[in-house]
């Protein structure tokens, strides 16, 4: 194998992750990376945000020997303990204050899904999850301020509020988990529909197994659309698929009903051609290249790939100057209620733009939109066609 190959590093990746979250006993080949693919392998890990993991497992087999990426890769590894153990600790903290003030709540991603994993510090998470009803929102927000001493950033959003706990974890308190994506906001707006109450507490809800999962592969679904969804929402469906007992004629029809199974039946294909045995087919080489160029968050040249397929140039840059109301609402909620002020928000908009960074990052999109070759748009709009997903 010429592990200099950018393709091998990908592969080895994969194969150190595979071999991880199966707990497998059966030995991972033993390969000399060079400095230039061991620094690869590194900035895979850490798009991904997962260098916690691959460190370990790459040192044990010698993959890694240059010593700086070694001290990268440790680093990692504390920091994903240390941060496991502050979200879990200010996670049960804000579960108390929510019981305590009678508060109806629903955890909700990571919080649940770590549980899956050999080791719930194998599954990382930049902040905590929380569903409350609308109703109970501010009474939820106050509580938290005055009980924790919990700070909000920013205003109420699309679908939540953001708090931030007095040792930093950010809390998105949602009061909805909508994603502004109308085909399947109609089953996620149903939400409450689908829990049930934790016998030892009454304020404490969980979504059902097969709901869970339809959650999931929907948020996977937005950040695909814009740009990408990184490697870890396949663990995740992965391992939920291994662990629950599904009922597969209830999943089914929950993402028949929101036009998107073929989504759901690709990314789950995937995740068993990267963690189980499935073979790959031209469509999943294709979302692997996509989620491999995007990262984490995905990335601005996907987004824009993607925009460039269904918006001329001409017709982005308008947008982007003149937001649509569906778009404008979301960053000024007061629209919801007072759609006649939107061309006041309008002008506050490009007032915030022409003073803020925002100016600088259109010049920089519209440089990208400029270079993404017509060869890259072509096979990005065959993917989506082939999974079926409306751009």
């Amino acid at each position: 194998m010429n592990t200099n190959n950018e393709l091998d590093v990908k592969k080895i990746f994969l194969s150190i992750v595979k071999s991880i979250i199966n707990k497998s006993e059966e030995p991972l080949p033993r390969l000399e990376l060079d400095q230039k693919a061991q620094r690869k392998l590194y900035a895979i890990s850490i798009r991904h945000d997962l260098a916690h993991l691959i460190g370990k497992k790459s040192e044990e087999y010698g993959y890694i020997t240059d010593e700086t990426i070694k001290k990268l890769f440790n680093k990692q590894q504390i920091l994903s303990v240390f941060r496991y153990e502050r979200t879990n600790f200010d996670y049960n903290e804000i579960k108390e204050i929510l019981i305590k003030e009678k508060i109806p709540f629903v955890p909700l991603k990571g919080s649940l899904i770590r549980g899956l994993y050999p080791e719930p510090w194998m599954r990382t998470s930049c902040d905590i999850d929380v569903l409350v009803k609308e109703e109970d929102l501010n009474k939820a927000i106050l509580a938290l301020k005055n009980e924790k001493k919990f700070v909000q950033e920013g205003k109420k959003n699309y679908h939540d509020v953001s708090l931030f706990s007095p040792s930093d974890v950010h809390l998105e308190l949602h009061f909805n988990i909508k994603e502004n994506i109308e085909y399947i906001d109609k089953l996620l707006e149903k939400v409450w529909d689908y829990c049930e109450r934790v016998e030892e507490n009454e304020y404490e809800y969980r979504q059902s197994k097969e709901y869970f999962v339809f959650h999931a592969v929907a948020h996977m679904l937005y950040h695909f659309k814009s740009g990408g969804c990184g490697v870890r929402p396949l663990m995740d469906l992965y391992l939920m698929h291994k662990n629950y007992q599904l009922d597969n004629e209830t999943l089914r029809k929950m993402f028949d009903e929101c036009g998107i199974s073929k989504f759901y039946e690709s990314v789950k294909l995937l995740s068993e051609v990267w963690f189980g045995e499935k073979e790959h087919t031209a469509l999943t080489l294709s979302m692997e290249d996509y989620i491999f160029s995007g990262g984490v968050y995905g990335s601005k040249e996907n987004d824009l790939t993607i925009k460039k397929n269904s918006v001329s140039k001409r017709k982005y840059i308008l947008n982007r100057i003149f937001a649509p109301y569906v778009v404008i609402k979301n960053r000024y909620p007061i629209l919801k209620k007072h759609k006649w002020l939107t061309p006041i928000y309008q002008v506050r908009r490009w007032v915030e733009t022409l003073f803020g960074k925002k100016a600088g990052r259109l010049k920089e999109e519209i440089q990208i939109y400029d270079n993404i070759d017509q060869g890259r748009k072509e096979k990005v709009a065959e993917m989506f066609s082939a999974l079926d997903i409306k751009i």
